[in-house]
């Protein structure tokens, strides 16, 4: 895996962006802290990213600290697929309350060499 990280950013909204830098074909991992036993979960908002990136797996890691009543990270698996500048927005809601506003909101600017 190869990513290139760079400062966050906070937008308007309160959600923040961070800038990653990859390589075409190169993999990357996007973790997110959550605690799935509330219901709430992270998902992208939309899939415009796909033309320039493939979402190539989901997964939960428990517990990733080993401390009691530590939180999960949510992980998702992109490749690059061509060079460009895609966005990814994710939010943190409960999926089956679809009226409700999301609790939280992230975002990533993405940039395929």
């Amino acid at each position: 895996m190869f990513a290139f990280w760079s400062c966050g950013t906070a937008n308007q909204n309160g959600t923040t962006e961070d800038s990653i830098t990859v390589k075409v074909a190169d993999h990357f991992d996007i973790k997110l802290p959550a605690v799935m036993g509330t219901g709430y979960s992270w998902s992208l908002k939309d899939s415009a990213y796909q033309q320039h990136l493939s979402l190539d797996t989901t997964y939960v890691i428990p517990n990733p600290s080993g401390n009691e009543g530590a939180k999960e990270l949510q992980v998702f698996q992109f490749t690059g697929l061509v060079k460009g500048t895609a966005n990814l927005h994710f939010i943190h809601s409960r999926p089956w309350k679809k009226e409700e506003e999301p609790n939280k909101e992230k975002s990533y600017k993405i940039i395929i060499e």
